[in-house]
């Protein structure tokens, strides 16, 4: 639903972009009456007025707070707004790293990319929540076992046609994976951008830096991300349904990131008394 052809007054595109900062930034579920008044500057009575208007459109929701049956809760509708941004993106291949893929760890940037994408590739790490920011008339295509040929194909398509499409990817977990695809489109005249959300292996680097040991766990679909900053090294650290694990290490001025092959629970012991980071990804059951 394109708000701008609904020719919405700019109290309602006040509120979006409002509502759109806190859902995606603040990591806020839920708006109250109140917090879109003082966030916007609205009067109580534009706000109210405005917010029956988003509601018959379709691009807000409101429920009852079970907390306080007299007050409502607001949220965005997502999938029946215009874009994050109305900027002009030339046609073009985005690569979506998609990081810890936690909410309020995701780029606004991130954002923006999948609402503007005509046609979106991802790999089996990514998870189902993050299509719900995607526009209804986004077409979603699983990359895993897709024919190069046929993703060749299709991109050519779409990009001369004057659309976005984007792959949507973990890059510790599956760089390989997709770079067969990304080197079938390479003599083609199609540009290709990447963009990345909130990475564990920054989380990691900045505990370092900090000197912070910390024991830090998401969960992200099927999988479990841990970032641990310890001198003990991984003895005592349950290794079970382990798919990958990264070392980082501080040395002056640069950060050492390593992945490790081969490791058993209770194998890894650290020889010094140095602090090192690990980026463990395992599987949830």
């Amino acid at each position: 639903m394109n708000s701008d052809k609904m020719d919405l007054p700019k109290s309602a595109k006040l509120i979006i972009n409002y509502m759109q900062l806190e859902h995606l930034v603040n990591n806020k579920q839920y708006l109250t009456f109140s917090e879109i008044v003082k966030g916007t500057g609205l009067s109580p009575r534009t706000v109210r007025k405005t917010l029956m208007i988003l509601k018959n459109h379709g691009i807000i929701k409101a429920l009852i707070d079970l907390s306080n049956s007299r007050r409502y809760l607001y949220r965005l509708v997502f999938k029946n707004i215009e874009d994050l941004c109305n900027e002009d993106v030339e046609p073009c291949l985005f690569l979506l790293d998609l990081g810890l893929g936690i909410l309020h760890h995701t780029t606004f940037r991130f954002f923006k990319v999948l609402r503007i994408s005509k046609l979106i590739y991802y790999t089996n790490s990514v998870p189902n929540k993050i299509f719900e920011y995607v526009k209804d008339n986004t077409r979603l295509i699983n990359l895993i076992n897709i024919d190069v040929n046929e993703f060749r194909s299709c991109v050519e398509e779409y990009v001369n046609n004057g659309h976005v499409v984007s792959i949507i990817f973990d890059s510790l977990l599956e760089k390989d994976v997709i770079s067969k695809y990304i080197n079938s489109i390479q003599d083609l005249d199609i540009p290709i951008k990447y963009v990345s959300s909130t990475s564990p292996i920054q989380i990691a680097c900045l505990l370092l830096s900090l000197g912070l040991e910390k024991k830090l766990c998401y969960k992200r679909g099927n999988y479990i991300i841990r970032v641990i900053t310890t001198k003990q090294g991984l003895s005592n650290i349950s290794l079970s349904n382990v798919i990958k694990i990264f070392e980082i290490q501080f040395n002056g001025n640069k950060f050492d990131i390593a992945e490790l092959s081969n490791v058993s629970e209770g194998v890894l012991t650290s020889n010094d008394d140095k602090l090192k980071a690990y980026v463990i990804y395992s599987l949830y059951t």
